[in-house]
């Protein structure tokens, strides 16, 4: 395995996701920058022309996606050391109003996207020094606003995942 450090970064297309890439890549990493939007994820990519970062399509609900992206950043970089779940989304509604077709949305992008990444990579990262696992959408508070029950299931689930885990830096940020 590659000493080089490798991540993967979601929700790479625009906002916080690009910033990520672009931090990372001057940090050293290769960056496999991943999201749904293909064309602005494309886009961005080809503006910073730079091959040490790739564009990956990858709708994070589907596990095939998330086998296919994984094994396209091992085969152009040769590893991957590191995952950071970025992509969201953010479907405000109170608990009261909250609809079954809201909430399952977010929580297929926000709970099961972030499951079905750490699983694609898990046995790669346990095979790498120094594999560090992110969720960008923030650690679980008790406290908060009266809105986005699924934001808030999602915090809680993702967290609750990484005490299974051993052997990989788990950071929330």
């Amino acid at each position: 395995m590659s000493a080089q450090r490798i991540a993967i970064v979601t929700g790479a297309a625009r906002g916080q996701g690009a910033a990520i890439v672009r931090r990372l890549r001057t940090d050293g990493f290769l960056v496999a920058a991943a999201d749904v939007l293909v064309e602005e994820l494309r886009a961005g990519v080809d503006a910073l022309g730079d091959p040490g970062v790739m564009a990956v399509t990858l709708d994070v609900t589907s596990a095939q996606q998330w086998s296919a992206a994984v094994a396209d950043v091992v085969e152009k970089f040769s590893g991957v050391t590191a995952l950071v779940n970025n992509a969201g989304v953010l479907h405000r509604a109170t608990l009261s109003d909250e609809t079954q077709a809201g909430f399952e949305r977010s929580w297929r992008v926000n709970c099961l996207g972030p499951f079905l990444g750490i699983q694609a990579v898990l046995e790669r990262l346990r095979g790498s020094a120094g594999a560090a696992i992110c969720a960008s959408s923030g650690r679980p508070r008790l406290t908060g606003p009266g809105f986005c029950p699924s934001r808030m299931l999602m915090k809680f689930s993702v967290c609750s995942i990484w005490r299974w885990i051993s052997g990989i830096v788990l950071v929330a940020l």
